[in-house]
């Protein structure tokens, strides 16, 4: 019996073609992946940084350059608290788009550290994922650690030598079931396995730069956003809306910065109106911040005439996009229904909204 097959041709020329071609395995593995999103992480690139102000670039709260005493559960550089048990003595500095920490005294049992809580609300595409969370630190103690708390301290956490050298840590672990009233937060400092108290030695210290958190099983570079994006992915949780000269111009300077309209509505209330830059996390859990009520830290104006005082709160009539502010400062010759403008008549004055986990 005879079988007769078919084959189709074979362009001799491009098959010779092709064996001049680079062949890798890194080449191989990018030409294996299914989809442009396979693709696309596995070369590292888009947006992954999960972590916000992973940088420390964003500092609207002030300028930490010559450090202040950690405090428990105390935001300072953008998106990023201070967190400590045992009640030790540290001193936490901001320079360079790092943050320092360094304890003061010698104390038995106890730990200093940074956490940055992240926002699970509406979030289930951080549920049940491979993720890998990664820093630059620098250590003299081998206590130095970064950890994650995903409804519970995750059992596996990555340590420093304690060399006093910059190091590359890692931490990959599955995120389990998140529920958005429960904590996922990442944790960087001298501790103990999940958040065990250690024995601090006075000198000893923890520097971190470069924070981030991504899908995957792998660290890749950190990425770098913009100024801009970095300021506004902060300002959902914090925004400084006007600032006296000691504040940092970047964000809000300037001793005569314009907080927003004024309206008289009867003889004990005065409004004052802003919009916001970003739409805010949350327009039922924002806090206003001003100076003491005591104050003259911002001018009224309206008519020719000016009042100086503050008392400013933060009115019912609010969004997550514009605030309604009150006060009942008033001049006796301003005209009910008279309008006019506020601005900072300090240069420590500063007004700003926190809406933070």
């Amino acid at each position: 019996m005879t079988v007769r097959t078919n084959k189709s041709e074979i362009d001799i020329r491009a098959k010779l073609t092709e064996l001049d071609r680079p062949n890798t395995i890194a080449g191989n593995e990018f030409l294996n992946q299914k989809t442009v999103k396979d693709q696309q992480e596995h070369l590292g690139v888009g947006r992954r940084n999960q972590i916000i102000n992973g940088d420390f670039s964003i500092s609207q709260r002030g300028d930490y350059a010559g450090g202040f005493t950690a405090v428990e559960s105390t935001y300072f550089v953008d998106r990023w608290r201070t967190r400590t048990t045992g009640s030790p003595s540290a001193t936490c500095t901001h320079t360079l788009n790092k943050v320092r920490l360094e304890v003061n005294t010698t104390i038995a049992s106890a730990s200093v550290r940074i956490d940055q809580k992240i926002e699970i609300q509406n979030s289930s595409h951080l549920s049940n994922k491979i993720m890998t969370l990664s820093a630059w630190v620098k250590s003299n103690s081998s206590d130095a650690r970064i950890a994650v708390y995903h409804q519970g301290w995750e059992a596996r956490n990555t340590q420093h030598s304690g060399d006093g050298e910059w190091e590359h840590l890692t931490l990959t672990f599955n995120t389990g079931a998140l529920v958005a009233s429960n904590e996922f937060s990442i944790q960087i400092g001298l501790d103990g396995p999940v958040s065990a108290n250690v024995a601090l030695t006075d000198g000893e210290y923890f520097e971190v730069m470069e924070v981030q958190l991504e899908f995957g099983d792998t660290a890749s570079p950190f990425e770098r956003r913009t100024f801009g994006e970095e300021l506004a992915l902060c300002q959902r949780y914090y925004v400084m809306l006007a600032a006296g000269a000691d504040y940092d111009e970047r964000y809000a300077g300037g001793s005569s910065h314009i907080l927003g309209t004024m309206h008289k509505w009867n003889t004990t209330n005065t409004f004052v109106f802003t919009d916001l830059p970003v739409s805010m996390r949350n327009s039922n859990n924002m806090t206003l911040k001003v100076p003491p009520s005591s104050s003259n830290a911002f001018a009224f104006k309206s008519g020719g005439y000016t009042a100086t005082g503050n008392g400013l709160s933060l009115d019912g009539d609010s969004s997550n996009r514009s605030i309604r502010l009150n006060t009942a400062l008033t001049n006796s010759s301003w005209a009910l229904g008279c309008s006019g403008w506020v601005r900072c008549n300090q240069t420590s004055a500063y007004c700003a909204l926190d809406c933070e986990l």
